[in-house]
């Protein structure tokens, strides 16, 4: 039987809906990707098993995977293609501000930014302040995962233009899968007819506080990484308090971003983001 390989990648940006992309092309007949993101490609060790986990879906005839990091790791992208010289890849773009909100908001659930004085942080990030950028190591991701055109022209320095394609987040949102049937060469995405569900941040202080102290309990913290912990009893009891009490959350507090914060997310990134909506239309 012939070897079935991965025919396409959706590799970033960080908090631009890749996750929500994959769940959406994962409920077609055609399609199979697994559920959570495949760091397969980030170590050379790991390509030799790469077909394992597509063992059981052979049916299917189109295979994928999803990683945001991707987009970042310039070795991670030539093992995809040497893997893979057809390989197709797609790229998800973002608002700016709102993907800097989205991603400064995640990190701060996971501990990677303290829980405090939201705006200001969000300015010295912006300010490249070397002070909070060494005690908060981290938040240099947020500015990395913001420079589109950058990381956009590596790809194309990889793979051939054909293979690639670039979404805007705001066209998924609005159903357009056009470019989608047209990618791939199917016409299984229906216009107005699909339901992508996009997961609805909560930026409550009371939610993002408790979200906080759940991922403590959760997960261990070692450098710049979490890792899932092994849960006693005590534990288990209360992660289901917490997730009573996010469910029955009444005050609805939003944490909000002023406008010099927005101003300077604007000033440092609208223009790749507008040069990006030219570029993709």
């Amino acid at each position: 039987m012939k070897k079935k390989k991965i025919d396409f990648v959706i590799v970033g940006f960080d908090k631009c809906g890749t996750t929500n992309l994959a769940h959406l092309i994962n409920d077609k007949i055609f399609f199979y990707l697994p559920t959570e993101e495949t760091p397969i490609f980030e170590d050379e060790k790991n390509i030799k098993n790469i077909e394992n986990y597509l063992l059981d879906h052979t049916k299917k005839k189109i295979n994928g995977i999803f990683r945001s990091n991707y987009i970042y790791q310039w070795s991670s992208l030539k093992r995809i293609y040497s893997y893979n010289k057809n390989i197709k890849i797609i790229v998800i773009f973002r608002d700016p501000i709102e993907r800097f909100i989205s991603h400064f908001i995640n990190f701060v659930r996971f501990d990677f930014i303290e829980f405090r004085n939201f705006n200001n942080n969000a300015i010295k990030i912006l300010q490249k302040d070397k002070q909070f950028l060494s005690k908060f190591p981290r938040s240099k991701e947020i500015l990395k995962s913001s420079n589109y055109f950058y990381y956009i022209k590596k790809l194309y320095k990889i793979f051939p233009k054909k293979n690639i394609l670039i979404l805007n987040f705001e066209e998924i949102k609005k159903e357009n899968f056009l470019k989608l049937n047209f990618f791939f060469n199917v016409g299984v995405f229906k216009k107005k007819k699909e339901k992508m569900i996009i997961n609805k941040t909560d930026y409550s202080y009371v939610g993002i506080f408790l979200e906080c102290i759940r991922n403590k309990i959760r997960y261990r913290k070692e450098k710049l990484r979490i890792y899932s912990k092994k849960l006693g009893f005590i534990d288990k009891i209360k992660l289901k308090i917490i997730e009573i009490i996010l469910k029955c959350n009444f005050i609805k507090i939003k944490i909000k971003f002023n406008n010099q914060v927005k101003t300077q997310i604007k000033k440092k990134y609208n223009y790749q983001y507008k040069k990006l909506l030219r570029f993709t239309k």
